[in-house]
Formats: C-alpha cells, sequence, structure tokens
C-alpha cells in the first residue's frame, strides 16, 4: 500500500519514496482497508482520469457518460475540493507521526501541492464545501490544528455513500476502461499508470477490501446487508470487483506477483466453517448466499485445490441424487473407423438426464461384430479418448491450431457441413461429459477460446494467441507517431469465405469511416474484438450450450482459463512417483513385495519427467496426473502380472513387451529376469507408441 500513495511516473522504475510514504509505513497497521484503498484511489485518479479523456482510450464512446458525469455534476467542485482537503488532512495525520519525514520536503510533485494546498485560510473546519459532508477523518476539526487527529487512524463511517463512494466509483471505472485496450508491453514493460510494485500494493488491499463487501465481519458495521437496497453500494461492489478480477487475470495469464498474493486466508476459513449451510436450517439461506457470491464473483481468493473439490463435491452430489445411475442408461454401438459419425449419431440427441447416466460402449469391429468384454466404464473411457482425438483433429476442419499450437473453432466450420453448430454442441457435451466422469483427456485448448467457455470477454492481449502478427501490426498501430490517416485504413476487416475476399464493416458505415490519430483505440478495440469473439461466436456459443447440458456455468467460472484446461487435461506439474506408488493396486499375483514390482518402482524413479509422463500416458492415455493426485485416478492406477501360455522357462519372458489396457489403467507387465530387461522392455514399450495389448 504504501509505495502506491506516491503516483509513479509512466516508466518501469518505482517512485522514490515520499514523506507521506515514509510516515504512513509506520501507521500502515492502524489502517483499515477502506482507508487504504481510499487514499490510493485519490492520489491516483485524476492521472487516470487524464489518460482516459485526453488519450481517448475509452473502447466505446457511449462510456463517455461515465467521465462526463464526474466532471459535469454540479457537486465536481466540491467533490474535487472535499477530496483534496481530505488528502491533506491525511497526510498531516501521516506526516506528524514522524518528525523526521515531516522536516523533509515531499518528493512528489503532487503531494507538494497538496501539503501546501487548503492552508489555514482553507483548511476543512473553514471550507464551506465540507460543512455538510457525511463522512469524517479523524476529529472533526482541522487535522492540522487538532492534537487528537495526529493519534487517532482515520475512520470512515459509510464507504458506499457520497464523495468517498464516488471517487472510488469513478477510479475503479477509469482504470477498468484503460485495461480493456492495454496490451502487455505497456502494462508489464513500460508499466503506464502503475508499476508492478504498486499494483501488488493496490491488489493485495482491494482483496481484502472486496471481500468484506461480500462478507463483512461481525464487527464491521459499514457495509449493508446482502440484500441490500443501496443501490450506490452495489455499483461500487460491482466495478471493484471488475477490477480485481482484470487484475488477477493479467497475473493468471501472466504473474507479476508473487504465488500465493491472492488468497485471503479468511476466505477459506469463513467457507469450511459456513459448510455451505443446511437446506433445513432456515438461517444458513444468507451464509449459503454469501458462499455463492463469493465463488461465482471472486473465487480466486480460495486455493486452487479448495475449489477442485468444491467443483468435485457438487459433481458427486448430483450424481448421488440420480436414482440407479449406474445400472441406467445408453448403450451405444461405434465402429471404430467411424467413431465420430456413430457417436454423434448415437447421442447428439441425448436428453440432460440421459447424459448424467452410464454410457455403455460396445465397438465394432471391422467384420461387423461386437468386441468382447462388458463395458465397466473403461469402454467408454476408450471412446471419450478416440473421439475427442478425432474431432479436435484440424484435418477434421471443426476446429484450427492457433500460432502456439491450441485448439479453437473453425471460423469457416460451414464449409465441412451444414450441421457443424449442431456438431460443436455435441462436442460440447462430450468435454462436459468427461469433466462429469472425471475422465482426463488431451486436449489442449487457446486460452481465448477458454474464456468463451467461461463466459468471459476476450480483449487485445488475447490476440497474440490467434495472431501474432496482427497483434504485432495493432500494437504498432497504437504507437505510431505519424497521422494514422495517412495509412488509408477505415472500419473494416477482409474475411476469406469459401476461397474469396469479403468485407465487413467493424462498425455502420465503417467502409466510409476512416482511422485516424483520434480514433485509433477504438479501431484496435473492434479489429481485436471481431477475430477474438465475433468470427467465432456461433460455434462457441454452440459448443457452450452442449457443455452446460452438464457442467453448470457457475461450476466452471470459479476458475481462470489455465485452470480449466487443468481440469480438463490433468495436472502441468510433474508426477508425484511416491503419490502413484500409494495408489496403485496389483493384480494376477503381483503385490508391493514381489521383487519385479521393486524393480518397476526402482525404474520409475530413474526415469526422467518426459519417460514419466509418457509411461502414464501408455497406460491412462493421459500424460497428466489428476489434480488431486492419484487416489482421484478412476479406475484406479494396476500393475497387472502377465503371463504367457507358450512360457516354458523363466527366460522366455524377457521377451515379451508390456502392454497395457487404457480403458481400465491397467499396466500388464512380464516378470522380467533382471531390472535391466524390465528398463529396457518399458522405454522401448513406451517410445514407439505400443498401445492396447500389443506384445
Amino acid at each position: 500500500m504504501d509505495k502506491y500513495l506516491a503516483p509513479s511516473s509512466t516508466g518501469s522504475a518505482a517512485a522514490e519514496p515520499s514523506p507521506l510514504t515514509t510516515a504512513t509505513n509506520s501507521r500502515s497497521s492502524d489502517l483499515q482497508p477502506f482507508d487504504q484503498l481510499f487514499t490510493q484511489s485519490i492520489l491516483s485518479l485524476f492521472r487516470l482520469m487524464e489518460a482516459v479523456i485526453l488519450q481517448n482510450r475509452l473502447p466505446d464512446a457511449k462510456n463517455s457518460i461515465i467521465t462526463s458525469f464526474v466532471f459535469s455534476s454540479p457537486f465536481a467542485i466540491r467533490r474535487v475540493w472535499s477530496l483534496l482537503s481530505r488528502t491533506r488532512e491525511l497526510y498531516e495525520l501521516a506526516t506528524s507521526s514522524s518528525s523526521a519525514s515531516s522536516a523533509a520536503p515531499p518528493a512528489n510533485p503532487f503531494l507538494a501541492g497538496l501539503s501546501s494546498f487548503g492552508s489555514s485560510s482553507s483548511s476543512s473546519s473553514s471550507s464551506p464545501f465540507l460543512s455538510s459532508s457525511p463522512f469524517s477523518f479523524g476529529s472533526s476539526s482541522s487535522s492540522s490544528s487538532s492534537s487528537s487527529s495526529s493519534s487517532s487512524s482515520p475512520s470512515i463511517t459509510s464507504p458506499y455513500e457520497g464523495d468517498l463512494g464516488a471517487v472510488l466509483m469513478s477510479w475503479g471505472q477509469c482504470y477498468s476502461y484503460i485495461l480493456l485496450t492495454m496490451d502487455d508491453e505497456e502494462f508489464f514493460k513500460e508499466q503506464n499508470h502503475f508499476t508492478l510494485v504498486e499494483l501488488q500494493h493496490m491488489s493485495e488491499v482491494m482483496k481484502k477490501f472486496v471481500f468484506r463487501m461480500y462478507w463483512p465481519s461481525q464487527s464491521a458495521g459499514t457495509f449493508p446487508p446482502l440484500r441490500s437496497q443501496h443501490i450506490k453500494f452495489r455499483v461500487l461492489c460491482e466495478v471493484l470487483t471488475k477490477l480485481l478480477q482484470q487484475l488477477y487475470d493479467r497475473d493468471s495469464r501472466r504473474p507479476y506477483v508473487p504465488a500465493g498474493h491472492w488468497i485471503v486466508q479468511e476466505v477459506y476459513q469463513t467457507l469450511m466453517k459456513s459448510g455451505r449451510g443446511h437446506q433445513e436450517d432456515p438461517a444458513s439461506d444468507i451464509t449459503n448466499a454469501r458462499v455463492a457470491l463469493i465463488l461465482k464473483n471472486i473465487p480466486f481468493l480460495l486455493p486452487f485445490q479448495e475449489r477442485v473439490k468444491i467443483f468435485r463435491r457438487y459433481i458427486s452430489e448430483e450424481q448421488e441424487s440420480i436414482p440407479n445411475r449406474v445400472y441406467l442408461g445408453t448403450k451405444l454401438r461405434v465402429r471404430r473407423d467411424y467413431i465420430f459419425e456413430d457417436s454423434y449419431a448415437g447421442l447428439a440427441s441425448s436428453t440432460a438426464e440421459q447424459m448424467r447416466n452410464r454410457i455403455r460402449v460396445v465397438f465394432i469391429n471391422s467384420e461387423g461384430m461386437a468386441e468382447a468384454g462388458v463395458d465397466g466404464g473403461g469402454l467408454f473411457k476408450d471412446l471419450i479418448t478416440d473421439l475427442v482425438k478425432t474431432a479436435f483433429d484440424p484435418r477434421y476442419a471443426l476446429f484450427l491450431p492457433s500460432a502456439d499450437g491450441l485448439m479453437y473453432p473453425n471460423p469457416s466450420s460451414l464449409v465441412r457441413t451444414d450441421e457443424h453448430i449442431n456438431q460443436f454442441e455435441f462436442l460440447g457435451m462430450i468435454v462436459g461429459k468427461a469433466l462429469y466422469e472425471g475422465i482426463l483427456v488431451e486436449l489442449p485448448l487457446a486460452n481465448f477460446f477458454l474464456s468463451k467457455i467461461l463466459g468471459k470477454y476476450n480483449y487485445v492481449h488475447d490476440l497474440v494467441s490467434l495472431d501474432p502478427v496482427l497483434y504485432k501490426n495493432l500494437i504498432s498501430l497504437k504507437k505510431y507517431v505519424g497521422d494514422i490517416e495517412d495509412l488509408g485504413l477505415n472500419f473494416t476487416v477482409v474475411e476469406n469465405e469459401l476461397g474469396e475476399g469479403v468485407v465487413k464493416e467493424l462498425i455502420p458505415n465503417g467502409k466510409d469511416i476512416s482511422v485516424t490519430n483520434e480514433n485509433k483505440i477504438r479501431y484496435i478495440y473492434l479489429m481485436a474484438n471481431y477475430r477474438l469473439n465475433t468470427q467465432i461466436r456461433v460455434q462457441s456459443e454452440a459448443f457452450l450450450r452442449g457443455f452446460s447440458v452438464l457442467i453448470k456455468p457457475d461450476w466452471v467460472r470459479m476458475f481462470s482459463q489455465d485452470e480449466l484446461q487443468f481440469l480438463i487435461s490433468g495436472s502441468p506439474a510433474g508426477i508425484d512417483v511416491n503419490d502413484m506408488r500409494a495408489h496403485t493396486n496389483y493384480s494376477g499375483g503381483f503385490d508391493a513385495n514381489h521383487p519385479t514390482i521393486k524393480m518397476l518402482w526402482e525404474v520409475i524413479d530413474e526415469m526422467s519427467p518426459d519417460e514419466q509422463q509418457a509411461l502414464l500416458k501408455f497406460v491412462t492415455s493421459c500424460s497428466r496426473p489428476p489434480l488431486l493426485g492419484f487416489a482421484f485416478l478412476h479406475p484406479m492406477f494396476c500393475v497387472h502380472l502377465s503371463r504367457h501360455d507358450d512360457e516354458d522357462a523363466s527366460a522366455d519372458v524377457d521377451e515379451y513387451l508390456p502392454t497395457s489396457s487404457t480403458c481400465l489403467n491397467f499396466l500388464k507387465l512380464p516378470p522380467y529376469s533382471s531390472k535391466k530387461m524390465l528398463k529396457e522392455k518399458l522405454l522401448y514399450a513406451i517410445k514407439s507408441g505400443a498401445g492396447f495389448d500389443l506384445s
């Protein structure tokens, strides 16, 4: 908080600490979250407003209503005067606690102005603009003349009303709009408006303050009830929540704060104490409502692993409420060579109730005969794995790889078939079913497409993943120092449809509106919006409709884009061999003390991380471990003693390769004669792409 008190330059270096900064350090423990947040806000509001207005940083002209209200309101002069006067009081209050600090001149020009602003002739006690203010800092008299003011921290009675609420709201909205079109170079390298150190301190205070807006402490009487009719409070809560979400999204995509920064321990303790309440207890309704709001709006204050547990609990509770779910369900006959076509024909028209039940798969071989075996869940796992691999292949034309090799909907999917929208809905339902059943799939999705699944909007900085060339050109346009109108650009984009260039307008009559220095930000915003949102809107909406058949939107909105990818494909962390060993079953004659099993774990311990992942993929069809550990792998990892009918001597065993049954997470291992032979055969099997029952 302290470093944020002094407005920064636009460079990457933090501003030199001012006396206010230094003095406030000694009092930071006395300042409440709102006091800190307000102090930060007023000292940064004016440079943010200047950026919004003078730099044309509003992506949409209608949003200028906000800044117009701030400056054209009949109370604007009173508001600015009142805020500056109170800030001077806080300045004097802080500096009075340190004689050395008060003797030094302020290092920041803005603070220097504040130190001389509103001297004895314009103090808060004599100012006509402050006589009816509903807020108080310290005592009612001027801080410069009252000794009691220097001994007590500022107190704020109603942070959602009047001038203080107005400045917080204006500050939050201004910075939020700036972030919409701020690219990564401005945010991380140039550190425009705020340094990364300032952002770290600002978010530290803001996260606690916003949490208190959702969950007031028993001793804090400053916020209205949850179902409050205080419009100003609700709007302020929405504004600050959105800004906090934006700062978190930036960090989740490219970290700029330490690990664990966003966690508020009190959130975890509060949620665990609430236990989501009990339905038969009417007093728990408010608790449950508050918990739901926290998980919906600021879930990142809770550790990721805890949110995963909550997500799995939601699904488990729903599954347990379905009678005979394991025994009822759809029987699906699938030809292995037509896995997408047969799956689509058999499941696309299924209801939500049918999809929640078990789906029993019967594979049909090339002779048209049903393969032996009864599906206890393993065959469906194989179906999901092969179906995802087939349908998301770029050669199938429904999805394309981005510049970094991640999948997103093909904007020209109509070329493939008229059924493409229904097929996207079907694939969304399949990915949702995999999550519902706890099946991990190797499906690397583009970050901006994951945003659509989460119901979020994509902005300029997301464009680098889809089209780095266009992103680079747009950033160059933003920094262009000449007359942009000379470039001959207008508000249109040329789209390739069936091999022909089709001109589409970004705004009505866009072909007749030139891009100028004044409207370039809007052009950049609209171009990125078209590529990231508009162009794949129909496909994304269809996919989300199917996904939501089984997975409620609020369940996954607890997660960021990367975290949703982890839910789908497993943990990005390396394999914990000890955890894997602790949750492995043995069959066919093996046990934990068998000599071959002891050699196996020694070999796995000695493998490189890539080899360990290859082994896991060989056995389970997914190279990543479950998010919550191998205890949550279903079916459990199992090593089975593999014997052959033609074995007549122990030496013959070394002629065979390990095999696997991915549907059951089975590793079938012969009892090799030595550790060296076991390692050689196992590595050969997993690296050669050997799969189901190869020997």
